[in-house]
């Protein structure tokens, strides 16, 4: 006698399954992609590289990240103005995702917009009050702003992404800082 299956039970089997592609160390990512991301960057000594590795791959593993925002990680190779152009993009389109660790980002990233350059990192830090996040210093976050422009407020929303999906906040914090060129 043939047994006929539930919905339940196919749906359960289905997602249980797709679960187990993603585990929590891996912050909600898929595991052997991340594997192969953390296989590869010992090998990687030069900051901007191993940013857009980072970037790049964070952006292809973690499916579950706003398309906009992993679109934009994708592309991290892409020239400086074409990267900035979908940075802003994917910001203003996913400003839920930024609010993690922004959660002043409209304001904040409007008198970015309007900043002389060597402020944008302070009004960063000050406007998305980065410093309860112990991510970065008021000083690193102006380094970084000056060297990828708004990719560091993705940076700081990938970090709290990885951490709020189950990742070691070590390993989110090593991973966010490589993406901003930091040690």
């Amino acid at each position: 006698m043939m047994r006929r299956c539930s919905t339940f039970a196919v749906v359960a089997f289905v997602t249980f399954s797709a679960a187990c592609a993603k585990s929590s160390a891996d912050g909600g990512c898929n595991a052997e992609e991340m594997a192969g991301l953390r296989k590869a960057l010992p090998t990687v000594t030069d900051a901007d590289a191993r940013a857009r590795i980072i970037s790049v791959g964070l952006g292809e593993a973690c499916t579950d990240l706003p398309k906009g925002i992993a679109k934009a990680m994708v592309n991290a190779s892409n020239d400086p103005a074409t990267r900035s152009m979908l940075v802003a993009s994917a910001v203003a389109d996913n400003l839920g995702f930024v609010k993690g660790a922004c959660p002043d980002v409209e304001q904040t990233f409007g008198a970015i917009a309007v900043a002389n350059p060597d402020e944008r990192g302070a009004i960063a830090y000050k406007g998305c009050a980065l410093s309860r996040l112990d991510l970065v210093t008021e000083a690193e976050m102006t380094t970084a702003m000056n060297a990828v422009g708004s990719s560091a407020l993705v940076a700081a929303a990938v970090f709290v992404w990885l951490g709020d999906h189950g990742m070691p906040k070590a390993e989110a914090k090593s991973l966010a800082r490589g993406m901003l060129l930091l040690p």
